[in-house]
């Protein structure tokens, strides 16, 4: 055809070079700005008036994200459904919301929501750290997610690790309490449990577009779990003296060369996941006892 170019494939190779190394960078705050106050709009909109929402204590969760001062936050609740995260914090004030550099951040799996280069733009611009199942808690979400509490941020942890829509909370991966763990500053930890977001958006259903008429319930923690100043938690952390960076930095070789199961702070991690696991359990049986 007359007049027509003939592509630069060299500036194309240029340009998609560029666009991968905007991938591995962080999320500048325009372009979260665009994505998590519209998308918060849509959880807010559609769990205020297409649900019967019932939300309790969660005055908690916004005072900590306001108020908690130099502290790192992590809150953790059951998964059920794709749509957990940003739905539910879509209940929270605007105020919030529109501060996206104070909003969460949180593990999504690699394979659903990094699957290409649009996808994976637009869920790193929601604050979403790419985590591959399987891949241990070493990989490098984990160490992103690390660095965000050492800068006192709040992230976000769903620890079942996979989406669970039968009654009752499944086992925890140890992740979380790697966190918890080698956090410079013991953070404050809330657990939430939800009910009615595996009938919003179940499994099976081959239409992926969230059911409006269900019933959802949200139960917060009333106060959070302090690993700093509770004393029963802090005996949870392993001591200073013997959790040394030195001491880190074997044990991560030793878990990355495996057996990881048999790593001396094995021992910690579950102490600190079997105390996670009740409380958010407990908050299960106390929403249950307020619906009856």
């Amino acid at each position: 055809m007359a007049g027509a170019q003939v592509p630069n494939y060299r500036e194309l190779l240029k340009l998609h070079a560029i666009w991968h190394w905007s991938l591995r960078r962080p999320p500048h705050p325009i372009s979260s700005s665009l994505v998590i106050p519209p998308i918060s709009a849509l959880g807010k909109t559609f769990l205020n008036h297409l649900t019967n929402t019932k939300v309790y204590n969660i005055a908690t969760l916004e005072n900590l994200i306001l108020n908690r001062g130099e502290r790192p936050l992590i809150s953790y609740c059951n998964h059920a459904s794709t749509v957990d995260d940003p739905a539910l914090f879509g209940l929270l004030p605007w105020k919030i919301l529109l501060d996206v550099r104070g909003m969460r951040w949180s593990l999504g799996a690699s394979e659903i929501c990094f699957t290409n280069d649009v996808f994976s733009a637009f869920f790193k611009a929601g604050k979403v750290l790419a985590t591959t199942r399987g891949k241990g808690i070493h990989q490098g979400s984990m160490e992103k997610a690390l660095e965000k509490l050492n800068n006192n941020e709040w992230v976000h942890v769903f620890p079942e690790a996979k989406i669970v829509q039968e009654p009752g909370l499944d086992k925890f991966r140890w992740g979380i309490a790697r966190l918890i763990m080698e956090s410079k500053t013991p953070p404050l930890v809330l657990p939430f449990w939800h009910r009615g977001m595996d009938k919003v958006m179940p499994e099976n259903r081959l239409l992926k577009i969230p059911i409006p008429g269900n019933n959802v319930d949200l139960l917060f923690a009333e106060k959070p779990l302090d690993f700093a100043n509770d004393p029963k938690l802090r005996a949870l952390l392993p001591p200073p003296e013997e959790f040394t960076p030195e001491f880190r930095a074997k044990e991560r070789e030793l878990y990355l060369s495996g057996p990881y199961a048999d790593v001396q702070s094995a021992e910690w991690r579950k102490k600190i996941i079997n105390e996670l696991w009740t409380r958010l359990d407990g908050l299960r049986i106390e929403l249950d006892e307020r619906k009856k």
